[in-house]
């Protein structure tokens, strides 16, 4: 309930609500990873709230969030927990879900053992696989049934202010790639 700040029994800031909702789902534990992902995770993204004066109360609260799930959760028992919690605070309010890519995992086969094997004799470094990067396109290609690897540079600055890439790094991509795809076609 929008309101006067001088007049708080006359108000209901939505913004407290949200805060104690964001509170609880980002202390919140989803599970405890699995043999190919780490924990999911839980993030706030975005936050809108207040009409840009100092001294009223607002009356709605918006925020976007995201969860990195393994594939020891899913959209449904994401929306059971979070109704808990929401039950539990007694919070009005409305959700919406989206979902932009479930969890997958390419498990051994030609193209893995392939790319393992390029990665090695191009760096001189033993590759080791993990799920705990970002998302791509693969998340809209494994479901179709086809093996998708994700491989590509690897920045500490990505989705920062100067997000850069180091320029040698692309060069052994390249090598990377073409060893690869010239092993799977002499295979084939």
């Amino acid at each position: 309930m929008q309101g006067h700040v001088a007049y708080p029994h006359k108000c209901d800031n939505a913004a407290h609500h949200a805060a104690a909702l964001m509170l609880a789902l980002s202390q919140k534990i989803w599970d405890e990873g699995s043999e190919f992902f780490p924990k999911s995770s839980f993030e706030i993204t975005n936050i809108s709230y207040g009409t840009g004066a100092e001294n009223v109360v607002p009356g709605s609260c918006y925020f976007m969030c995201n969860w990195r799930y393994n594939n020891n959760l899913d959209k449904d028992r994401i929306e059971a927990m979070v109704n808990e919690i929401v039950d539990k605070l007694k919070v009005k309010c409305s959700i919406e879900y989206v979902v932009n890519g479930v969890p997958f995992v390419t498990k051994g086969g030609l193209l893995l053992d392939t790319l393992k094997e390029s990665i090695k004799e191009v760096t001189k470094v033993k590759p080791q696989f993990s799920t705990a990067s970002g998302t791509s396109d693969s998340r809209f290609i494994a479901p179709l049934g086809t093996k998708v690897v994700e491989f590509g540079p690897i920045s500490s600055l990505i989705h920062k202010v100067d997000e850069a890439v180091e320029l040698d790094s692309l060069d052994l991509l390249t090598d990377i790639y073409i060893k690869t795809l010239n092993k799977i076609y002499s295979k084939a």
